[in-house]
């Protein structure tokens, strides 16, 4: 599974909206959508909040 495709599952398995995530991550709500349909890579900044904010799946999202 790619990192994108990782992070929306764990993003709607938590019940969270695109705009939520963005703003806990403070990020737009629009480059969280690119990253989970690939349009957009993922910068070390946001795989950095990313991992900060879902610590129990740093593993799985570091893999993918």
């Amino acid at each position: 599974m790619k990192f994108g495709e990782l992070l929306k599952k764990i993003r709607t398995d938590k019940q969270m909206s695109l705009r939520e995530l963005g703003k806990e991550l403070d990020v737009s709500f629009t480059f969280v959508d690119k990253v989970e349909k690939g349009v957009s890579p993922a910068s070390v900044n946001f795989l950095e909040k990313v991992l900060n904010y879902f610590p129990l799946q740093k593993k799985e999202l570091i893999e993918a």
